[in-house]
């Protein structure tokens, strides 16, 4: 609520979200404009395995979920370290398996860099 004109109500948005056919938010805006963008893989059906979003800077971040049960496996973004979650137990295997599973998405900066079209000096 921002005041009054006429005797009618006036509002200010503070942000605007869009959803996709499952009602999930695909796309969300911010007072001036600034957009996140968010998609699902896969994009129909399920289980949902990796979420990823793009800030309104061009950050993608992605959280990878064990199709089996939901729960986090992988949290991270393309430039900086990978959060790895250990499911079930913390023993040996678990802890392996989570290592493993985050090292092999991870990618190197000239990776990143072509993937977005700019120099590794631009990525910092």
């Amino acid at each position: 609520f921002s005041g009054w004109s006429g005797g009618a109500p006036t509002y200010v948005t503070k942000s605007r979200t869009w959803h996709d056919a499952h009602g999930r938010v695909i796309e969300s805006a911010d007072p001036r404009g600034n957009r996140t963008y968010t998609s699902y893989t896969p994009a129909t059906g399920g289980p949902v395995t990796r979420v990823t979003t793009t800030d309104p800077l061009g950050v993608v971040t992605y959280k990878d979920n064990d199709p089996a049960w939901g729960a986090p496996v992988v949290d991270g973004n393309q430039t900086h370290n990978v959060r790895t979650t250990i499911l079930g137990s913390a023993n040996a295997h678990n802890v392996i398996r989570a290592t493993f599973n985050g090292l092999s998405r991870m990618k190197d900066p000239i990776e990143v860099a072509r993937l977005r079209g700019k120099q590794v000096e631009e990525l910092a």
